[in-house]
């Protein structure tokens, strides 16, 4: 079988996809992966750090159309006709047995490209709630994978599938590896330790809440792990060395 994987603009989106990638290789060895993000896109890197045996990886054109100004939705839709046409003769060339995508701007054009050569379309919803873009693409889609029952509403009858969210291989193989990380850390095995993340690339909201209590939070014991995420990293260290001598803190 031939799957053409969709995904692109944030980890999001991105993670789940490369889970699904890994799985199908795992089971079904056989298959041709094919992979299409967008142009200059973040999953880039995530790609190259997965390792996975895809056949070929390909970037078309797209972009926002809700929440920008009218001039950005002018480009973004003359990028959306490009990366149609990009994505009619990557069809043409790998002929896919089937489509799937995990959301992202990248999956309207792939979408648009597969309905017209009759290629099945499957959509599988990381989230609860369905973005703008899952929305848009669920008209395409023959069949939509879900992660919660609670999603089916947003979809017509019949169309979904509750499947769980993937795990990629590596994270499941890191279940039960808890004393290696607490040596990992340098944590402490009698204090409670919370886990902070928010963002592929990191989430500012939940970054400065985090600093503004943090001292509140190691006076009450904990020790906390925090994932800035690479946009925000060099910030959130600078801001925490203006703290101070606190006890816990490294």
């Amino acid at each position: 079988m031939r799957v053409m994987i969709a995904a692109g603009g944030t980890g999001g989106h991105v993670y789940p996809a490369l889970a699904v990638a890994g799985a199908m290789i795992a089971q079904y060895p056989e298959t041709s992966l094919y992979f299409v993000g967008t142009v200059g896109g973040f999953e880039r890197p995530l790609l190259a750090q997965s390792r996975l045996p895809f056949a070929a990886q390909a970037e078309v054109q797209s972009g926002p159309i809700h929440g920008v100004n009218p001039l950005r939705v002018l480009v973004s839709l003359g990028k959306l006709l490009r990366g149609t046409i990009q994505s009619y003769a990557l069809l043409r060339s790998h002929q896919p047995d089937v489509i799937l995508s995990t959301g992202g701007w990248v999956g309207v054009p792939v979408a648009l490209a597969a309905r017209v050569r009759g290629v099945p379309v499957l959509i599988y919803l990381p989230d609860i709630e369905p973005g703008l873009t899952i929305k848009a693409l669920r008209f395409f889609a023959r069949k939509v994978a879900i992660t919660v029952p609670e999603s089916a509403k947003y979809f017509r009858k019949g169309q979904t599938v509750v499947t769980g969210y993937p795990l990629r291989s590596e994270v499941v193989a890191a279940v039960g590896q808890r004393e290696q990380a607490l040596v990992h850390f340098g944590l402490d095995a009698t204090r409670k330790t919370l886990l902070v993340f928010g963002g592929s690339r990191g989430a500012r909201a939940i970054n400065k809440g985090v600093i503004e209590i943090l001292p509140a939070l190691l006076h009450d014991g904990w020790q906390i792990i925090h994932v800035t995420g690479t946009l925000d990293e060099e910030r959130c260290k600078d801001q925490v060395k203006t703290l101070g001598d606190i006890a816990g803190l490294s």
